[in-house]
């Protein structure tokens, strides 16, 4: 598989290329630095894994490809976390992890900078850790969120939890396919997601032949998707490739945790 960079999923005439490259280039160079904090691979496992289920959506091409470089920059913020707190190997201290979930918004400031940058840049790096159940960085809750943010909150979610981090060691992905579909609790769960893109993801992991789970995680996989056929589409009739920001003030986010 090649590697994806901004300039395959950007038309060359775009006035706002060469600024996302710049972005992605600190990326990458920070990385180069700090490898174990591995932002690129990241960024671009997230990018193919929203695209996936863009296209199952049914955006155009065109936005699939602008999401997809969405993907690429979304963890911008980051870059403005002390590497002292993105890089500790032990649990965060609640300053620390108030500063951590500030990189969302980091991201935000930066890309909204730049001159007639499509709007689903910032969307994705300010909401990708909102909740469908209104329990993440904002508050904001089911639709209120952009479609692209839920897209990408389910693709940066999936991918964080199977990697290994310094903090943590990676898990099977058949085990967290079932942790995402299943009932939320006090941690992660279904309830976190929009139910019609989790449903999509989960069919496409499915039929991924690399995609590992055992048979009960598999059999537990397919139960979910199979279920409640009626939401597909009810939610197939929403306006997925809407790009607008939604009235939120640009203050910054809230630090609930």
């Amino acid at each position: 598989m090649s590697l994806l960079n901004p300039r395959d999923l950007i038309d060359d005439d775009e006035a706002f290329l060469p600024a996302i490259e710049s972005a992605w280039a600190k990326i990458v160079g920070f990385d180069a630095v700090f490898p174990n904090s591995d932002l690129t691979g990241h960024s671009r496992r997230v990018a193919r894994n929203a695209m996936a289920i863009a296209r199952q959506v049914g955006f155009s091409q065109r936005d699939m490809f602008e999401l997809g470089a969405a993907c690429l920059t979304h963890d911008l913020g980051k870059l403005d976390v002390g590497t002292s707190i993105l890089n500790k190997p032990g649990i965060l201290t609640d300053i620390e992890r108030a500063e951590m979930r500030r990189h969302a918004h980091y991201g935000f400031l930066a890309l909204r900078r730049i001159p007639d940058l499509p709007a689903v840049f910032t969307l994705v790096a300010r909401f990708h850790h909102e909740s469908f159940d209104g329990k993440g960085y904002e508050g904001l809750q089911g639709d209120a969120i952009p479609a692209a943010a839920r897209i990408v909150q389910i693709a940066d979610v999936h991918d964080a939890l199977c990697s290994r981090r310094v903090y943590k060691p990676g898990e099977p992905e058949g085990k967290i396919i079932c942790a995402m579909i299943r009932p939320s609790r006090s941690g992660l769960g279904r309830g976190q997601f929009d139910p019609h893109f989790l449903r999509l993801f989960a069919k496409l992991r499915l039929a991924d032949p690399d995609f590992a789970a055992t048979a009960p995680e598999r059999a537990e996989i397919e139960a979910f998707v199979a279920t409640e056929p009626g939401l597909d589409q009810v939610h197939a009739q929403r306006d997925v490739a809407t790009h607008e920001l939604p009235d939120v003030a640009d203050a910054a986010p809230s630090l609930r945790l």
